[in-house]
């Protein structure tokens, strides 16, 4: 074959490849770029929890590419998210037959077993981790959680512990999690102290500030106490009946300075809540105070 014979199976070569008919699996879902790029578009729609056009785009990658561990490391994720237990245990699960070496997948098969409940399974897949990567936080802060459910205590502080000197991400989750163990060993105080930091690093955390409120009451510290579930209720536009008494209960006792932030929970209350709940607000002659006359939620 002469050179120019050469040339030209090689441009035909490149022309076929060029054009070559998708695999079949590709034309029926209709993928039509590479897998990398798939597997960035599917991050993008993932981080923006667009979960059913994630699973799209990783589904796509691994039509074009189906020995990639990352890629079933992401879908999992993307089924844990959507609670498709099963899928997301099936993905995992090949992330370790392809990745051994690596802690992610026995890490996401613990957290699926620990929303589940299946407590010997999370610390089996926990301590398979810690064996292959002893300094990843993220195996010893599900055994910690997972020792707290069971009991445990004494391990559960030993794994959290860890967890922090690693540096477990989400710091918020670490320190909601020992502000769960102080909870169950009786321990308010210290459980408090936890979540004064949380609302540090997370001041939009409602639910927090409804924990810190329940605590505050349990230590008799009922100023402390008012003033989480008002911050609550202000974060959290919900009417709860009972916390909602809770403060309106302190109206009488307290000066119309005092009951300012109340004040402005209960007209946002009417104003943003009318849907579903209607807080009435009574003013008081003698001393302006502040109560909740009836609290109305829809089912």
């Amino acid at each position: 074959m002469g050179r120019v014979g050469h040339v030209l199976c090689v441009v035909m070569g490149i022309v076929g490849v060029w054009f070559a008919p998708l695999p079949v699996h590709a034309q029926r879902l209709g993928c039509d770029e590479t897998p990398e790029t798939h597997l960035i578009m599917g991050g993008i729609a993932e981080g923006s929890k667009d979960y059913t056009q994630a699973l799209y785009q990783y589904d796509c990658a691994l039509v074009f590419n189906d020995t990639a561990p990352e890629i079933y490391l992401a879908r999992g994720r993307v089924n844990y998210a959507l609670e498709n237990w099963t899928a997301a245990t099936n993905d995992f699960d090949k992330v370790i037959t392809l990745a051994p070496d690596s802690p992610d997948g026995y890490i996401g098969r613990a957290e699926v077993s620990y929303r589940l409940k299946w407590d010997e399974f999370t610390l089996k897949d926990a301590y398979d981790a810690v064996q292959i990567a002893p300094n990843d936080p993220r195996a010893f802060y599900l055994r910690g959680i997972t020792y707290v459910r069971l009991g445990d205590f004494e391990n559960a502080k030993l794994d959290l512990d860890l967890a922090q000197e690693l540096n477990y991400q989400p710091k918020t989750a670490l320190l909601e999690a020992l502000a769960d163990l102080a909870i169950a060993q009786d321990d308010p105080q210290t459980a408090v102290d936890y979540l004064a930091e949380v609302v540090r690093l997370n001041p939009q955390s409602d639910k927090t500030y409804l924990q810190m409120g329940k605590l505050y009451d349990q230590l008799k510290r009922p100023e402390e106490a008012l003033g989480a579930y008002e911050t609550y209720l202000f974060l959290s536009n919900r009417a709860d009946p009972e916390i909602v008494r809770y403060v309106a209960s302190f109206g009488n006792n307290r000066s119309l300075l005092q009951q300012l932030p109340l004040i402005v929970i209960s007209v946002l209350a009417v104003l943003l809540m009318g849907r579903g709940a209607w807080w009435a607000v009574v003013w008081q002659k003698r001393r302006a105070s502040v109560a909740i006359h009836s609290v109305k939620t829809t089912l």
